[in-house]
């Protein structure tokens, strides 16, 4: 079977606690990242101008579609592929996520092939899993959630500047590898609701400032 990991039981109180840690963790590596980028490439503007309704309409995607749509995508899976109803779940949850990216960007845009690639992943290790039966697959564990957050991380490229002198987008992709292989620790560990609650910590404080800019010019 293609059963990674089994969630740990926990009381509500330790789940908050466990959550709030990756979170603090996650700000802290991104602090980090993002002191780095300023010493090497200096202040670098990295994300695209864009106007307030296409703000507003980041902000709904960031904290209530994201979370949702992404870590069904993305982690929904990583504990058991031989579940069809989650490769379905997974499915389902690109398509709909690629007619708001096709309604807030006019048409669709590179990060549908990313994610596509993923969703051909996970229905491959799904009949893979249906053909051959692997017992000992848990080593494999992390080599997709490495894959996971990889194309996870590649599908926001085309929120930033990567015009020529411009690198810190390479530092925005860590930032978002590591927040994608935190959140799918948080969702193997309690679950995915769980791990749709940590993405919208991890989203809101981008969201925020987002919106302070605009009201502070």
């Amino acid at each position: 079977m293609f059963v990674l990991n089994k969630i740990k039981k926990m009381t509500i109180k330790e789940k908050f606690i466990f959550v709030f840690k990756i979170y603090g963790f996650n700000f802290l590596s991104m602090i980090v990242l993002s002191s780095i980028s300023f010493l090497v490439f200096g202040k670098q503007t990295n994300r695209i101008p864009i106007s307030f309704d296409k703000q507003i309409i980041t902000v709904f995607g960031a904290l209530i579609l994201a979370p949702i749509l992404e870590e069904l995508i993305f982690r929904l899976v990583l504990n058991d592929f031989s579940k069809i109803k989650n490769i379905v779940f997974a499915s389902l949850s690109f398509f709909a996520g690629m007619l708001f990216s096709y309604y807030k960007n006019d048409g669709l845009d590179s990060r549908f092939l990313v994610i596509f690639t993923w969703i051909i992943i996970i229905w491959s290790c799904y009949f893979i899993n249906k053909k051959v039966s692997i017992s000992k697959f848990k080593k494999y564990e992390t080599i997709l959630i490495f894959i996971s957050s990889f194309l996870f991380s590649i599908s926001h490229f085309e929120n930033y500047n990567m015009s020529n002198g411009n690198y810190s987008f390479i530092i925005n992709f860590l930032i978002l590898f590591v927040s994608g292989m935190l959140v799918a620790k948080v969702r193997l560990k309690i679950g995915v609701v769980w791990g749709m609650f940590t993405h919208f910590l991890i989203n809101l404080v981008p969201s925020i400032i987002l919106l302070f800019e605009h009201f502070n010019k």
